[in-house]
């Protein structure tokens, strides 16, 4: 099930608080981060849309086998078969390219996250949780997918959040991004 929260201005702490991260991150977390962030429809959605695209390219095929002359048939069942990949596949594949390279860099990461919605990135610099407009937060069952603006992708894997502060880690993605996606199956 998927939650979806838009938030319309983020709200103001009283005091500052770091949050300390220090993780090596998977093959399958750095995929799974960048597949939410590539397609944020659910997988039943993407199911539903690819199979719904197969069956039109079915039903094309079965035409221009009965009217062998309708090229456009033949046109139009090939036109659904790639976008049926383009629905099943690619985004996949797109996603497991970028987490390919996100390991082959050592995928280490020191994180630390600010109550007043910022990471503080290992050189010292600030990165806004609400870079701009498109900023988003996914959540699923083993990490948060964080988009703060369009140049940065960050992942924060729930295995490194402490049990008492995973309460607090979701409040600040919800109060400081434009948009929260839970996808968890809690």
């Amino acid at each position: 099930m998927q939650k979806h929260i838009r938030n319309s201005s983020p709200s103001k702490k009283n005091s500052e608080q770091l949050l300390h991260f220090n993780f090596k991150l998977t093959f399958e977390e750095a995929s799974e981060a960048f597949l939410l962030i590539i397609d944020r429809r659910s997988r039943i959605s993407r199911l539903a849309m690819g199979m719904t695209l197969l069956l039109l390219a079915l039903v094309n095929v079965i035409l221009y086998a009965l009217h062998p002359y309708g090229l456009q048939y033949a046109m139009m069942a090939f036109q659904f078969a790639v976008f049926s990949f383009l629905v099943f596949a690619y985004p996949s594949i797109k996603a497991r390219f970028a987490a390919k390279s996100v390991v082959r860099q050592g995928g280490y990461f020191k994180l630390m996250l600010s109550t007043d919605g910022y990471f503080i990135l290992p050189g010292g610099d600030k990165l806004r949780l609400n870079g701009d407009r498109h900023s988003r937060v996914l959540e699923s069952n083993t990490l948060f997918a964080i988009r703060p603006d369009k140049s940065h992708t960050l992942c924060l894997p729930k295995r490194v959040v402490r049990a008492s502060d995973i309460t607090l880690v979701r409040q600040i993605f919800q109060s400081n991004t434009n948009t929260f996606y839970d996808r968890s199956l809690r």
